[in-house]
């Protein structure tokens, strides 16, 4: 079984690169990780300072800035924005995406909800049964702040704003490898 998750954010040159490559290293071969931007700044590498928080085992040579577009999302299996506002602009461009469509951090928060059951012998298998689930909890789960949802945009706000991207983007995606059952370090 394949399986498709596309990252997003604005510019595909800072959050949504290192939210692509750190997915695919934890949850390994049978996930398709890509990233895209909503204004991608095409053709572009990972911003220096979000490679170098990356671990080392990661490669970023050879990534390249992508700009989303409508096959991306129908093709995607599991939509993952950095923010809200990206979910909207990937929303209105393919609207029948809203169930596989939640941002970065809240797909992680709703995994951890002990309402989702999903088991499964792979990374792959797991996301399938995962993102009904999730898209069913997420109606009913209340009280969070919705900002906290998002992953705020690093881009020429200094190593400081580099550094809590990168650690907001690193806690999700440990929550999403754990939730799969992945003991892999990422």
């Amino acid at each position: 079984m394949s399986f498709q998750v596309l990252v997003l954010c604005t510019g595909n040159i800072c959050r949504s690169p290192a939210g692509e490559l750190l997915l695919q290293h934890s949850l390994g071969d049978s996930v398709t990780v890509r990233s895209a931007g909503t204004h991608a700044l095409v053709g572009n590498p990972i911003e220096p300072q979000m490679a170098a928080l990356l671990p080392a085992d990661i490669d970023t040579d050879g990534f390249a800035a992508r700009q989303l577009g409508v096959r991306m999302l129908r093709d995607a299996d599991l939509i993952l924005p950095m923010t809200r506002s990206h979910r909207e602009v990937a929303l209105q461009e393919y609207p029948a995406a809203l169930k596989r469509t939640f941002t970065f951090v809240e797909f992680a928060r709703l995994l951890r909800l002990p309402e989702l059951t999903a088991t499964a012998a792979s990374p792959a298998e797991f996301l399938a049964e995962a993102v009904p689930m999730a898209a069913a909890l997420r109606a009913g789960v209340r009280g969070t702040d919705p900002r906290a949802d998002d992953v705020s945009d690093p881009y020429r706000r200094g190593d400081e704003a580099f550094r809590t991207a990168y650690a907001d983007i690193h806690r999700a995606t440990r929550a999403i490898a754990d939730a799969a059952g992945i003991s892999r370090p990422a």
